[in-house]
């Protein structure tokens, strides 16, 4: 019976494992192994990664660069950790989103892939309801600039969001979204467009876009604080500040390339 990954491999040239030891462990912070003797050195480099080893080896006359093949490192700042790699010139390779996670690729100064990879949040069973709620935010947008409030709820506390709720009963959803808009920051809005329809395994989000003349904020209902961001400064925002950091992130550079529909794509409908 298999039990579990004892270690795993990559390779680079004999030539390149003083460079992969420096990376390795200096750059990605990797601890040196103390369960190899010294003269497996001449093997090549181990590490520990967590309760697992990671070999660098030797193999020649191989081009890396022509394979997918990977190890996936478990983050707990994917952002940082891109601009980082991003500094050092390592070309980032974008990969399928994947729910629940922010992840990317790059290979090492060697052709081998990494993939950096976190959990966008914490999901425990009583977090998933038995079916996907329905989520409505605002994205009100004034002088180049998007609303944004910090969160006081005791399961979301001092996570960023867009201003948003639920729809109440009897209520058409674009109402909703601008009734919680009006309760959590004082602001009466005006609708102008829709973002976009956001979905998660547990979720479904109505995003839409609105305007304020003058607008100020005040913190309201569940909100410490209501302000507005820039949309580079939000992006720059570690992704440990974020609700749900991948959907965020998605909605940012919608408004950034300047994606909008028609209000009339949502329907309100008699019953």
């Amino acid at each position: 019976m298999i039990q579990a990954i004892h270690h795993v491999q990559i390779t680079v040239s004999a030539d390149q494992l003083d460079d992969a030891l420096h990376f390795y462990r200096d750059v990605l912070g990797l601890a040196v192994s103390p369960n190899r003797p010294q003269n497996w050195a001449r093997n090549g480099h181990w590490f520990i990664v967590d309760d697992r080893e990671l070999h660098i080896g030797i193999e020649e006359n191989v081009d890396r660069t022509k394979t997918r093949a990977h190890i996936a490192y478990k983050v707990d700042d994917a952002h940082a950790w891109r601009t980082r790699m991003t500094a050092l010139g390592l070309p980032i390779t974008e990969q399928p989103e994947l729910a629940g996670f922010t992840r990317f690729h790059v290979r090492d100064p060697f052709g081998n892939t990494i993939e950096f990879i976190q959990p966008s949040r914490i999901v425990t069973p009583i977090d998933r309801p038995p079916q996907p709620k329905v989520h409505l935010s605002v994205a009100l947008l004034h002088e180049k600039k998007i609303l944004l409030v910090r969160e006081g709820k005791p399961s979301m506390l001092d996570k960023w969001n867009l201003p948003g709720g639920h729809a109440e009963k009897n209520e058409f959803a674009i109402d909703g979204a601008l009734r919680e808009l009006l309760e959590e920051t004082g602001l009466d809005a005006k609708p102008t467009s829709v973002l976009g329809l956001f979905s998660t395994p547990y979720s479904v989000r109505l995003v839409i876009t609105a305007e304020a003349s003058n607008p100020k904020p005040v913190a309201g209902d569940d909100v410490l604080e209501a302000r507005f961001w820039s949309i580079g400064e939000a992006k720059s925002l570690d992704d440990s500040h974020w609700i749900n950091p991948v959907m965020i992130r998605q909605i940012l550079d919608r408004i950034e390339r300047g994606v909008k529909f028609p209000l009339d794509v949502v329907s309100a409908v008699g019953f």
